[in-house]
């Protein structure tokens, strides 16, 4: 492997570094509110999950990994999405991720 091959490879990894940041996140309160027991910590993590569902899926995914962790949490949001733009958000990531 030549110097702009991992050139290549280090910048698709850090590509989705943000994103996947976010989606550990999203997990990391989504863990923390299925255990809370009080109705106003439940309530605050419920805002921040769908706060950050609606930030994540406006960030593109270039990786693999990183378009799998955003279909992790949008299928975790439920999202409504009678018009299919969530679809065609992750359809366009998907062919982001396959023409690399």
């Amino acid at each position: 492997m030549n110097i702009k091959s991992k050139a290549v490879q280090g910048s698709a990894r850090d590509d989705d570094a943000e994103l996947l940041d976010l989606c550990r996140t999203h997990q990391r309160l989504w863990r923390q509110w299925g255990r809370a027991d009080d109705a106003m910590e439940t309530a605050d993590l419920m805002d921040r999950c769908e706060w950050l569902s609606r930030k994540i899926i406006g960030i593109p995914a270039f990786t693999v990994s990183g378009l799998a962790a955003k279909r992790r949490v949008m299928r975790q949001s439920e999202f409504d999405d009678p018009c299919r733009l969530i679809e065609s958000i992750l359809d366009f990531d998907a062919e982001r991720v396959a023409a690399r």
